[in-house]
């Protein structure tokens, strides 16, 4: 993993992978799924959160991946 890589707490279950510049890939439902069990959101909270705090983080250096559904 390259130094600088973000990581998100607690979301290691979403990991898929990582990239070849060395950081990491999340898929977009596991994340929904870790929020919704892990921090008691519903579908619409995690759903929320995930859109505004981790894709909006997407061009940052050292930002993860998100690997999103074929459906969205």
């Amino acid at each position: 993993m390259k130094d600088g890589a973000m990581i998100l707490a607690g979301a290691d279950n979403a990991i898929v992978g990582t990239n070849i510049d060395g950081t990491l890939v999340y898929d977009y439902e596991l994340l929904i799924e870790v929020f919704i069990n892990e921090q008691y959101m519903s579908l619409d909270e995690a759903r929320d959160w995930v859109n505004f705090n981790v894709i909006g983080l997407l061009g940052n250096d050292g930002a993860p991946s998100i690997r999103m559904p074929e459906s969205l």
